[in-house]
């Protein structure tokens, strides 16, 4: 890399593959001299070049490793790409690597012309092809992956306190310092989860917004009071963790989903009305009934399962392959609702009911982290977050294969860039790999720590994952809403609880956690504690409950 560097004037250039975003098994692969370049395998030993640093240099040469003389130019058809004796001289031999490394790479001459690979295992020739500007309209076929240089940035640190989290931001900014310190002095909190601060799911907020209301709930976020707390938490020693959900866009985003296979609309949104059913259930009920009949109402007790969906219909309308759903009322589809005792109107009811959602989200994979990321680490670096959580929708993400490694491999170094981190929340530990964490370079895993969303079978879920993850590993196991712990739609986890009060299984899970070598999620927001995964509904602790918590757990969960 010096001595190129040295021969060509450029600095900053070091080895790496260039992997396709959709398939990174799949790389630029170079030939003899005059050759089309192609795509092949990355284990292959002609799949490694030279690039020029896109964070020392934003042009240069891309030489091929395999002969360092040779180096990537453009023929004259201006669309077909051969290697050729490097000259640093001659336009069509430069290149503009993306920002952060990830992203498309675009040629000197036109930047509105970058590297392509239609997929094609016919025809695996690269291609110079139009694209647009604008980052997020590039298509995903001509976005590409390098790997970064080691030891480009510092790892992120895995040791850790206890985890809380903070969704009220419209108060006033005193009253959030207040409320983070008083979690840190009483229950040890490091971990800060900054839940509900974006605007909506596609984009985040302008940069001159000094308020503005998120579309998880209408709730509003005051700008003075984010930066409040992202100040207060750095002076207690903590870090901030930017809420997103991966892959998440807003119903309307046609345009920023365009190319990306999408969850099938209709499945996201009953996964999302268990997760959010406090959120967005269509009926709340009447204040004055009892919280007991509230927690019936709201959360189906005493039902089963099935009795959840709104028609029976409904239920079965979703077990229906997709494809066959997109084609209601067509008369083959409606026959197979009739022959399950399904009218016409109640499967209107059932698509009518699901087409309010409040997001669309796409199937994760590199693609989408070289599209989506860079604009929220930009946020979440902006006002002075520490890194970016990432909610899975993981039940759906798994039905769909979706790539939960390679969305972290991509993002990582876009946010590295910016001295930011991330964790994900693998629910049940799907998508979860202990080498996730462990620093296969000695500069620091893919994510800062684990974090485990258990959505059944909780009694046993700590030691399960603990075996995998050692210390220094983070929860949520909700403890539910009432003893009965009969919310079919959102307690599995809570199963065989029945007869405990949530408070009480809160701090014996929060204490195992501990004992384990972990945190768990359950306070937050200075004394409330949470119920369920829609965090802002969470339920404010009394004195003695909070007295009660320091005493009973704390003991348990000193700082690792």
């Amino acid at each position: 890399a010096e001595r190129l560097s040295r021969g060509t004037g450029h600095s900053g250039v070091y080895p790496t593959s260039i992997a396709w975003a959709l398939d990174t098994a799949r790389c630029v692969v170079g030939q003899d001299s005059g050759a089309v370049l192609r795509m092949g395998s990355c284990e292959a030993r002609e799949a490694q070049w030279m690039v020029p640093n896109a964070g020392a240099q934003a042009s240069g040469l891309i030489h091929w490793a395999h002969d360092a003389e040779l180096c990537v130019n453009v023929r004259d058809d201006e669309r077909s790409l051969e290697l050729v004796p490097c000259d640093k001289y001659y336009s069509s031999m430069l290149w503009v690597m993306p920002k952060d490394l990830a992203g498309a790479i675009r040629w000197g001459n036109s930047r509105t012309r970058c590297l392509s690979w239609a997929g094609d295992a016919r025809d695996t020739a690269v291609e110079l092809k139009d694209c647009p500007l604008e980052h997020v309209k590039v298509r995903p076929e001509a976005l590409f992956l390098m790997a970064a240089p080691a030891g480009r940035h510092s790892a992120p640190s895995r040791d850790f306190g206890q985890y809380g989290f903070v969704s009220e931001l419209w108060a006033p900014a005193h009253d959030i310092k207040e409320r983070i310190e008083q979690m840190h002095a009483d229950f040890g909190v490091t971990e800060y989860l900054m839940y509900g601060v974006f605007e909506g799911f596609s984009r985040p907020p302008t940069v001159w917004a000094k308020n503005w209301r998120t579309k998880l709930g209408n709730n509003e976020v005051v700008r003075e009071a984010l930066l409040a707390a992202a100040v207060t938490i750095r002076m207690v020693g903590g870090r901030s963790w930017l809420y997103l959900v991966a892959g998440a866009t807003d119903p309307e985003d046609d345009e920023l989903r365009g190319g990306f296979q999408a969850i099938d609309p209709y499945l996201l949104h009953r996964s999302l009305g268990h997760k959010w059913f406090e959120l967005l259930q269509s009926a709340s009920p009447a204040a004055s009934e009892t919280a007991q009949r509230k927690y019936q109402q709201a959360c189906g007790c005493a039902m089963k399962v099935e009795d959840l969906w709104k028609d029976v219909c409904c239920k079965a309308f979703a077990e229906l392959p997709a494809e066959d759903r997109a084609r209601w009322p067509m008369p083959d589809v409606r026959q197979m609702m009739t022959d399950k005792n399904c009218e016409v109107q109640a499967i209107d009811a059932c698509v009518a009911g699901s087409a309010d959602t409040v997001l669309e989200a796409v199937v994760l994979g590199p693609a989408w982290a070289i599209r989506q990321v860079p604009r929220w680490a930009d946020f979440a670096w902006s006002v002075g977050l520490t890194g970016i959580h990432w909610d899975a929708l993981t039940n759906l993400q798994e039905k769909q294969h979706a790539d939960i490694p390679g969305f972290l491999k991509a993002a990582l170094p876009i946010l590295r860039a910016r001295n930011l981190s991330q964790t994900m929340n693998f629910v049940d530990g799907f998508g979860f790999d202990p080498a996730m964490f462990r620093p296969p370079d000695g500069h620091g895993g893919l994510i800062a720590f684990p974090f485990i969303e258990v959505t059944h079978g909780a009694r046993d879920a700590v030691q399960k994952f603990s075996h995998q993850l050692g210390r220094g590993f983070a929860v949520a196991a909700f403890p539910g809403y009432h003893k009965s712990h009969c919310c079919a739609a959102n307690e599995r986890q809570n199963a065989h609880e029945y007869g405990k009060e949530p408070f009480e299984l809160g701090l014996e899970r929060w204490a195992d956690a501990c004992r384990q070598g972990g945190t768990y999620l359950l306070m937050g927001d200075g004394n409330r504690m949470a119920q369920g995964p829609y965090l802002p509904g969470s339920m404010v602790l009394s004195d003695e409950e909070t007295a009660k918590v320091k005493k009973h757990v704390m003991p348990h969960c000193r700082r690792s």
